[in-house]
């Protein structure tokens, strides 16, 4: 009798660890990507849900999500930043893959590279309150005109403005708050999104 006990509990305690293991991995990844489609500006919220597709079948699981995000680079004159769109990955950190992809350089030969060769971005933190801080490495501080310091402060800035959770920027360089990238222009502790 006590052993019929005995494997009753076992067998009953088996079955609540099946249970509650591994039920919602599904749905809770289905939440997470909706979360970060909420996240998202309403232009890349449509662009997201129409590479899902609108009817809302299945995707093939082997093929890779991707998201297109919009970068701003001066035009060929560098009288005025425009912008370029780029389908990239998505994954959970979209703006640190935006500000990466900003990095590399303009895809187009009518928009002008502004950052110097070899600048990373270090980290990327966006907090509670809407402040991003941005740390890059040392290599930004080539910049070699209050200009070009300009337009990569703006274009960081504009590129993360898709973003609706993120109010104003902050910059670091090798982890230490600065308020000019190489010298030439002083923006400040913070330098607001959206204007």
């Amino acid at each position: 009798m006590k052993r019929n006990f005995f494997m009753l509990i076992v067998i009953f305690v088996l079955g609540i660890c099946l249970l509650s293991g591994g039920c919602d991995k599904v749905e809770s990844r289905q939440i997470n990507e909706w979360k970060d489609l909420l996240k998202l500006s309403p232009e890349m919220r449509n662009s997201s849900l129409q590479e899902k597709g609108q009817g809302g079948s299945r995707q093939d699981r082997s093929a890779v999500e991707s998201i297109t995000i919009t970068l701003y680079y001066p035009d060929a004159k560098g009288k005025r930043l425009v912008a370029e769109e780029r389908n990239i990955e998505k994954v959970e950190g979209i703006a640190r893959a935006t500000i990466e992809e900003l990095l590399k350089g303009s895809s187009q030969a009518d928009h002008k590279n502004v950052f110097p060769r070899g600048t990373r971005l270090l980290d990327i933190n966006i907090k509670e309150d809407g402040t991003c801080i941005i740390d890059l490495s040392q290599e930004v501080s080539r910049a070699t005109t209050e200009q070009q310091e300009r337009w990569m402060v703006e274009s960081i800035v504009k590129s993360l403005s898709a973003f609706p959770t993120i109010q104003q920027v902050s910059f670091r360089v090798e982890g230490k708050e600065v308020e000019t990238l190489a010298g030439f222009y002083s923006f400040g502790p913070m330098v607001k999104v959206g204007q």
